[in-house]
């Protein structure tokens, strides 16, 4: 039953938990590829990721670019990403539907509350290697932009953003927005976005004694609507984010 129903049904069958069902398979020596354990362990269905054909999953795949984060220590083939839990409630919905995350808050002592969604699905896991979010510190995401179809690419820049952009506040001298990242950051995705929707930016890389980093920054009102209306084409009906 394990080959065909997995880890999960089983560990729920026998009231054990997946990991203890997990280890008698390896004593036992039942034989299986990486990527069979991690699928059956996880229960995670990752074909909406790879053929992406929703505002929901191009958002989430914009969201884990900026927020995300992927391991591999052997047959672990973990997927995870954490923001604030104010924001993730936010997308609560969303997440849960596109798939069988595990969810919890953790609260470190210091700084605002997060919300963590891991999976440890394999495919999954290699379908974001070959677009290279494993290297995404200093990466371009040029190879899963080219796999999200045109008219849902604002959705992956929506989650982007919301991961790793921010508006200037309220009452500041300037309208603007900023995304930061990596100091080696490769904002070629970025420069090229903004070119197509004329809009006057700056880029600058910055060491400091609290960490290098760079970012992109539009300080002007033009161009602040030009790319709000771009992210957030359809928000009134989607209401993604």
């Amino acid at each position: 039953n394990y080959k065909i129903k997995g880890c999960k049904w089983c560990a729920e069958q026998l009231d054990f938990s997946s990991n203890y069902i997990y280890t008698k398979v390896l004593k036992i020596g039942l034989k299986f590829t990486h990527s069979e354990i991690s699928n059956k362990l996880s229960n995670f269905d990752a074909k909406p990721f790879i053929n992406i054909n929703s505002p929901e999953i191009a958002y989430l795949l914009g969201l884990i670019w900026a927020d995300g984060y992927i391991l591999d220590k052997i047959t672990n083939h973990k997927v995870c990403f954490s923001i604030k839990t104010s924001d993730f409630n936010d997308i609560l919905k969303i997440v849960e539907e596109s798939g069988n995350w595990r969810i919890y808050k953790r609260n470190r002592g210091y700084g605002k509350p997060q919300t963590h969604a891991q999976t440890n699905n394999y495919d999954l896991w290699e379908f974001l290697v070959q677009n290279d979010y494993a290297i995404k510190s200093g990466a371009s995401p040029d190879k899963i932009l080219s796999k999200i179809p045109e008219h849902l690419k604002h959705y992956w820049w929506r989650g982007y953003f919301d991961g790793d952009g921010w508006f200037l506040p309220l009452g500041h001298s300037n309208y603007g927005f900023g995304i930061v990242s990596t100091y080696n950051q490769n904002w070629k995705f970025c420069k090229e976005l903004l070119k197509r929707l004329c809009i006057n930016y700056k880029m600058r890389r910055i060491k400091n004694k609290n960490g290098d980093s760079s970012n992109i920054l539009c300080q002007n009102f033009d161009g602040l609507r030009k790319f709000s209306n771009y992210i957030y084409k359809n928000y009134e009906n989607d209401n993604i984010g």
